[in-house]
């Protein structure tokens, strides 16, 4: 496959991204971006928890959410890695004793951010808060700190961004001063502005030396409300003259926050020209301004699986960097947004590599899985062995650990002992593809195995109970969506027009390959699961229903008054629960908290609540954690149901205020209309311009 790029100069040219060399960039991570089987993601962030922030064991998904939201809106994405990998299957080839087999090639970058303080004019100066342990870990790392405060790439937030390029694309859309009611100022200092504008005006046009003036030209600042006076004044000194004169007005922003008008006299043809190179200007300097959100943009579009290791706050981080910097107020309202920013869907390396204990051995840090599938050894060795059996069970060629190729001009990485370039995150980028190009095919694999070794299981069975006597009982075995996605029942997963002996002797047409066998047709099932750390729910899950939690052992007191932790524990110490774990769920009032006992104590609680001996007048209230989940959930839906009630109405209040208003000059509906349309962005979707 051919570059995106011709070759750079030296391998970190193509690999390093910063704001000198974004917009050359741009085009080749749009490509790679556009041409790619899957990318994989990684960030590096100026802290991870705020303090006392840390999740607890008994969290919901609601709580941490709420807990990584406060953290996402407090620090920042300081590098950015993105290394997209295209599939690119190969033919057997004698010569090497290869076989027919699948591989990528990978383009990979490592994007330096950092939020510029000054945006078309504007001050955009962002607070964001460090963890001096997460800054001496990157140093120790080798983190460039001057490149990333220097050279770091801009981003604003998508709405924002919109916004910005309505504006500047839509500046000389509108026609204004000519047309309605004048728009008076009593204020002395109006009148004495308009008034130097007018002398201004006059002598300006006199003169035919093809000078521009900027207004104000002495003292005074110029707002928008000055602004619109001095248009009406332009239109007013220029309207009645024989041979009206056009007029370019452009703004010019100044040190100070404020504006000044600068005009200069030509032909229609002329004023359109410059017109035209104005918004080219305005566009360009947004676009700038936007850069990382542009890349966010591009990874929406292509429309392509993102992969992250462990990467919950991956995609939080960069969301709230590049798309709206208080994320949503709900679990599932930030799901929504996922799904609208992610639409080919999010694949976690680490959930995928804690499903398969017998390659890993627990081990499924990120450098130990690349390891792992990456250098010869025991786990690769054992990965090959349980991919090859599957191979010859279902005569599926592709069964088998991928090969990885960097492209021309992207080996920035490919000398890079194992793990060497760790935290840098262009490098774990890669790392992760490398591990997920490899858990697509083992995962597949762990999964027929388990839907054989099931269907055996049932057929045993079934000889048992005939052998006996008995009549057999009926069970299906559970199906796997991951197998069912790509065979049916155990047959292989090849190309239209090749059968199983083409596919063991060789790939014909290795392109026609490329378009029809589905790399990511093991994992289908598993997207949008992501790893939790000190928790007993299974994962988390960005898209469809949270799995159940089921929490016997586990109590929720409410009605504590002044009860302290070993308070709690002496309550249920009556119950016969002793060295019962005590978790707050109200840390200011410390008025309600969750119980953990171990199951032969759970049973005596559950025994006391049903004759009534754990409530009572006075007494705190003990329920399930069943009921206790129940209850919240339906307090959330409806506080959700009441919030969606008030927003509705709000808009519908705005529509009607909008409706109602008494028409205003053009003048001024071209002053006022443009911040009311740019604010209302449309649900789930922004544009750009190239």
């Amino acid at each position: 496959m051919a570059s995106h790029l011709p070759p750079p100069s030296s391998p970190n040219d193509s690999v390093d991204v910063v704001r000198d060399n974004f917009e050359a960039m741009l085009p080749a991570v749009e490509a790679a971006l556009r041409d790619c089987t899957f990318f994989a993601i990684d960030c590096e962030m100026t802290g991870l928890f705020l303090e006392g922030s840390r999740e607890s064991f008994l969290d919901e998904m609601p709580d941490r959410y709420a807990r990584l939201r406060e953290s996402s809106q407090s620090f920042v994405v300081n590098q950015f890695g993105l290394s997209c990998f295209t599939a690119a299957p190969r033919a057997a080839d004698s010569s090497t004793n290869h076989p027919a087999g699948l591989g990528y090639t990978a383009s990979t970058f490592n994007f330096y951010l950092f939020p510029e303080p000054l945006v078309c004019g504007r001050d955009q100066s962002r607070r964001f808060v460090s963890d001096s342990g997460s800054l001496s870990f990157l140093a120790k790392q080798g983190f460039d700190f001057n490149k990333w405060i220097y050279q770091g790439i801009p981003y604003l937030p998508a709405p924002e961004y919109q916004r910005l390029l309505r504006e500047a694309q839509g500046a000389y859309t509108a026609r204004r001063g000519n047309g309605g009611p004048a728009v008076v100022s009593k204020e002395p200092a109006d009148l004495a502005f308009v008034a130097r504008v007018k002398q201004q005006l006059s002598t300006w046009l006199e003169r035919s030396d093809g000078s521009m003036l900027e207004l104000p030209g002495g003292s005074g600042d110029m707002n928008g409300f000055r602004r619109l006076l001095a248009f009406q004044e332009i239109h007013a000194a220029t309207a009645g003259l024989p041979e009206q004169p056009a007029v370019f007005v452009k703004k010019v922003e100044t040190n100070n926050g404020y504006a000044r008008m600068q005009l200069t006299r030509g032909s229609p043809a002329e004023i359109k020209a410059m017109q035209e190179e104005d918004v080219r200007e305005k566009v360009e300097a947004v676009n700038a301004a936007a850069g990382f959100t542009r890349v966010l943009d591009a990874m929406r579009k292509s429309n392509k699986p993102a992969v992250g290791h462990n990467c919950m706050m991956d995609f939080s981080y960069v969301l709230a960097a590049c798309v709206e910097p208080k994320l949503p107020p709900t679990w599932p309202e930030y799901k929504a947004m996922v799904a609208n920013w992610f639409p080919g869907g999010i694949y976690d390396t680490k959930y995928l590599s804690k499903r398969l204990p017998e390659v890993f051995e627990g081990a499924t840090a990120l450098g130990d899985v690349y390891k792992a599938v990456t250098q010869d050894g025991d786990k690769r060795s054992r990965g090959q062995s349980m991919a090859a059996e599957l191979a010859g069970r279902v005569g599926d060629p592709f069964l088998q650990m991928p090969w990885v190729a960097h492209l021309p001009g992207f080996e920035k990485y490919a000398k890079v002992d194992a793990g060497a370039l760790a935290h840098e995150a262009g490098y774990d980028a890669f790392m992760t593809g490398c591990a997920f190009a490899s858990l697509a095919v083992l995962t597949r694999a762990h999964d027929i195995r388990g839907a054989a070794a099931a269907a055996a299981a049932v057929a045993a069975a079934a000889a048992a109970a005939a052998a006996a006597g008995a009549a057999p009982e009926v069970v299906e075995p559970t199906p796997s969506p991951s197998v069912d996605a790509c065979v049916e029942g155990v047959e292989p997963t090849l190309p239209e027009g090749m059968d199983v002996d083409d596919a063991a002797g060789g790939v014909d047409g290795v392109d026609g390959v490329d378009e029809k066998y589905d790399p990511m047709c093991g994992v289908q099932q598993y997207m949008g699961r992501l790893n939790l750390m000190r928790t007993d729910m299974p994962h988390a899950s960005l898209f469809g229903e949270d799995p159940p939690i089921s929490r016997p052992n586990v109590f929720h007191v409410s009605g504590l008054t002044g009860q302290r932790i070993d308070d709690v524990q002496k309550m249920f110490q009556e119950l016969g629960a002793r060295g019962a774990r005590v978790t707050w769920t109200d840390r200011v009032d410390c008025s309600a908290a969750l119980v953990e006992v171990d199951n032969e104590a759970a049973s005596r609680v559950a025994a006391a609540m049903a004759e009534g001996g754990v409530t009572g007048d006075g007494k705190p209230k003990v329920v399930t954690y069943a009921e206790f989940s129940a209850e919240r959930a339906m307090a959330a839906s409806a506080a959700a149901s009441a919030a969606a009630e008030e927003k509705a109405q709000q808009y519908a209040g705005r529509k009607r205020s909008r409706s109602d208003v008494t028409p205003v000059p053009a003048a001024a509906a071209a002053v006022a209309e443009a911040p009311a349309a740019a604010g209302e962005v449309p649900p789930g979707g922004w544009c750009s311009v190239q």
